[in-house]
Protein backbone atom coordinates (compact mmCIF):
# COMPACT_ATOMS: atom_id res chain seq x y z
CA UNK A 1 0.00 0.00 0.00
CA UNK A 2 2.73 2.23 0.58
CA UNK A 3 4.36 2.14 -2.54
CA UNK A 4 0.88 2.78 -4.11
CA UNK A 5 0.97 6.35 -1.91
CA UNK A 6 4.38 7.24 -3.67
CA UNK A 7 3.39 6.51 -6.88
CA UNK A 8 -0.38 8.83 -6.29
CA UNK A 9 1.83 11.53 -4.83
CA UNK A 10 4.78 11.76 -7.43
CA UNK A 11 1.74 11.79 -9.88
CA UNK A 12 0.43 15.21 -8.43
CA UNK A 13 3.73 16.94 -8.91
CA UNK A 14 5.31 18.48 -12.52
CA UNK A 15 4.50 15.57 -15.21
CA UNK A 16 7.93 17.01 -16.49
CA UNK A 17 10.51 15.89 -13.46
CA UNK A 18 8.70 13.10 -12.33
CA UNK A 19 10.79 9.93 -11.37
CA UNK A 20 7.81 7.78 -11.80
CA UNK A 21 8.44 5.19 -14.39
CA UNK A 22 4.88 5.42 -15.73
CA UNK A 23 4.94 9.11 -16.62
CA UNK A 24 8.25 8.78 -18.13
CA UNK A 25 7.09 6.23 -20.28
CA UNK A 26 3.81 8.05 -21.28
CA UNK A 27 5.47 11.30 -22.00
CA UNK A 28 8.04 9.40 -24.17
CA UNK A 29 5.50 8.47 -26.09
CA UNK A 30 4.10 11.50 -26.56
CA UNK A 31 6.63 13.83 -27.24
CA UNK A 32 7.72 11.08 -29.63
CA UNK A 33 4.21 10.82 -31.38
CA UNK A 34 5.03 14.50 -31.39
CA UNK A 35 8.25 13.89 -33.58
CA UNK A 36 6.58 11.58 -35.94
CA UNK A 37 3.61 14.30 -36.53
CA UNK A 38 5.58 16.74 -37.26
CA UNK A 39 7.73 14.87 -39.53
CA UNK A 40 4.83 14.77 -42.14
CA UNK A 41 4.87 18.70 -41.79
CA UNK A 42 6.42 20.23 -45.11
CA UNK A 43 8.08 23.17 -43.13
CA UNK A 44 7.02 25.33 -46.80
CA UNK A 45 3.26 24.58 -45.61
CA UNK A 46 3.01 26.27 -42.09
CA UNK A 47 4.91 29.78 -40.70
CA UNK A 48 2.78 30.33 -37.60
CA UNK A 49 1.21 28.25 -34.78
CA UNK A 50 -0.72 28.94 -31.81
CA UNK A 51 -1.42 26.72 -28.72
CA UNK A 52 -3.60 27.46 -26.60
CA UNK A 53 -3.37 25.86 -23.06
CA UNK A 54 0.35 25.56 -23.02
CA UNK A 55 1.27 25.28 -19.25
CA UNK A 56 4.85 26.25 -19.04
CA UNK A 57 5.20 26.01 -22.17
CA UNK A 58 7.44 22.20 -22.44
CA UNK A 59 5.53 21.51 -26.06
CA UNK A 60 5.86 24.83 -27.51
CA UNK A 61 9.55 24.66 -26.96
CA UNK A 62 9.74 21.14 -28.21
CA UNK A 63 7.51 21.94 -31.26
CA UNK A 64 9.62 25.09 -32.13
CA UNK A 65 13.07 23.56 -31.82
CA UNK A 66 12.13 20.34 -34.57
CA UNK A 67 10.37 22.56 -36.69
CA UNK A 68 11.23 26.48 -37.65
CA UNK A 69 8.00 28.85 -37.66
CA UNK A 70 7.80 32.51 -38.21
CA UNK A 71 5.67 33.12 -35.62
CA UNK A 72 4.41 31.09 -32.57
CA UNK A 73 2.23 32.38 -30.09
CA UNK A 74 1.28 30.09 -26.64
CA UNK A 75 -0.96 31.23 -23.87
CA UNK A 76 -2.38 30.15 -20.27
CA UNK A 77 -4.43 31.20 -18.23
CA UNK A 78 -4.18 30.28 -14.16
CA UNK A 79 -6.76 28.18 -12.52
CA UNK A 80 -7.83 31.39 -10.44
CA UNK A 81 -7.77 33.62 -13.65
CA UNK A 82 -10.74 31.10 -15.17
CA UNK A 83 -12.96 30.53 -12.25
CA UNK A 84 -12.87 34.57 -12.07
CA UNK A 85 -13.73 34.99 -15.41
CA UNK A 86 -16.52 32.22 -15.47
CA UNK A 87 -18.39 33.79 -12.25
CA UNK A 88 -18.04 37.64 -13.91
CA UNK A 89 -19.22 35.78 -17.28
CA UNK A 90 -22.69 34.35 -15.36
CA UNK A 91 -22.71 37.53 -13.08
CA UNK A 92 -22.86 39.69 -16.48
CA UNK A 93 -25.47 36.72 -18.26
CA UNK A 94 -27.71 37.30 -15.40
CA UNK A 95 -27.43 40.99 -15.46
CA UNK A 96 -27.85 40.62 -18.96
CA UNK A 97 -30.90 38.62 -18.86
CA UNK A 98 -32.61 40.69 -16.18
CA UNK A 99 -32.53 44.00 -18.51
CA UNK A 100 -34.11 41.74 -21.16
CA UNK A 101 -36.63 40.25 -18.86
CA UNK A 102 -37.38 44.15 -17.52
CA UNK A 103 -37.55 45.34 -21.67
CA UNK A 104 -40.23 42.17 -22.61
Amino acid sequence: MDSNKNILSDLKGDKYTSKNPIAIKLLNNFFNTISSLLKLIDPNDINSMTECGCGKGQVTQFITDNIKLKSVNSFDISEEDFICKVIISKNMLTSILKVFMISI
